[in-house]
């Protein structure tokens, strides 16, 4: 095996070890999100606190993970720097498919940050975007998001996307929140647009919980 080769054949190896460490975080990300509902909805504020600590903390434990396995690959090769630029490569094109590019465009820059000790930005070895040429697939997907449409009055439409969130508790006047929540939708649409005719509203699916509060997030 020539040294061309190693150096190749260990990129690779590089390149696959920080995309698994990479599916590690968002599967264990993923798992920790998905109990933020039922904190919310049960109280379990001492729980919720504890989860939000360990997601806030995730990202650096499992950088550091890839880190430790990536580096005695990299001690093995003369041309470290060659050898990574042949990793980002790899790892470039095994994430052309997924729809959290940006997410693995940063866990990877923080895995060469870390094991080349950069301070400030390196091109040389850090990932960038793909550029005008490459369209990343698979974002703006429909089960990201749905939209409601407006058939009568803007309360209805807010109640309908109040209810199309299930939630392991009840609303305590769904009612009353559907006429305040669009109260404000109306008053800034008179405002900004001097007029009432909105289609409709495009609505994420994720719930996002921060605290002891839940946001619905829409356009």
């Amino acid at each position: 095996v020539t040294s061309d080769d190693l150096s190749k054949q260990v990129g690779r190896q590089i390149g696959d070890t920080i995309l698994a460490g990479f599916v590690d975080y968002i599967a264990s990300f993923r798992k920790i999100s998905r109990r933020a509902q039922r904190h919310f909805t049960q109280r379990e504020w001492t729980e919720h606190d504890a989860d939000s600590r360990q997601r806030l903390a995730l990202h650096r434990s499992c950088v550091v993970q890839a880190v430790d396995r990536v580096r005695p690959l990299l001690d093995g090769v003369a041309d470290g720097r060659g050898t990574w630029r042949t990793a980002r490569n790899h790892y470039k094109r095994r994430i052309a498919d997924r729809s959290d590019l940006t997410l693995a465009e940063t866990f990877f820059n923080s895995v060469t940050r870390r094991t080349f000790t950069t301070i400030g930005v390196d091109n040389d070895v850090e990932l960038r975007w793909f550029g005008a040429t490459t369209v990343p697939r698979g974002e703006g997907r429909a089960e990201l998001f749905a939209t409601a449409s407006r058939v009568r009055d803007t309360s209805a439409m807010v109640r309908q996307i109040l209810e199309s969130y299930e939630f392991e508790a009840p609303w305590a006047d769904l009612e009353d929140d559907a006429r305040r929540v669009a109260a404000r939708m109306d008053t800034f649409l008179i405002e900004e647009w001097d007029s009432l005719e909105a289609d409709g509203v495009d609505m994420l699916r994720p719930v996002f919980y921060r605290n002891k509060a839940a946001y619905l997030v829409g356009r």
